[in-house]
């Protein structure tokens, strides 16, 4: 729903919906990019449990390393982003990953 690149302070900050059409619990989010140097931060948000049908959450990630893949503030950049979950109701055997990416000035 909403993004930001923010090199000048190390985060990437994301809000997310869940569209799924159930309950789901993330079980992890994995951060990349098309640089040589991994995308990555440091301090992940907590993975949402219980995550609502059109819930909407708001999600940090903080001590990101901007720097060493390139991307800097006023270039654009992409952050690629996988995210694993299950339907609550089913558990965690049945796993599903979601990939998306953020393209965007980096601020």
């Amino acid at each position: 729903m909403d993004y930001l690149l923010d090199a000048t302070n190390d985060k990437l900050l994301l809000r997310l919906k869940n569209n799924v059409g159930e309950v789901i619990t993330v079980q992890s989010f994995t951060l990349g990019s098309e640089t040589q140097v991994q995308f990555a931060c440091t301090v992940p948000p907590a993975n949402p449990t219980n995550w609502k049908s059109g819930g909407i959450e708001d999600l940090i990630w903080t001590t990101c390393n901007y720097p060493a893949t390139g991307m800097l503030a006023g270039d654009k950049g992409k952050v690629l982003l996988t995210i694993t979950y299950y339907a609550t109701k089913s558990g965690a055997t049945y796993l599903h990953d979601v990939q998306g990416e953020v393209y965007s000035t980096v601020k």
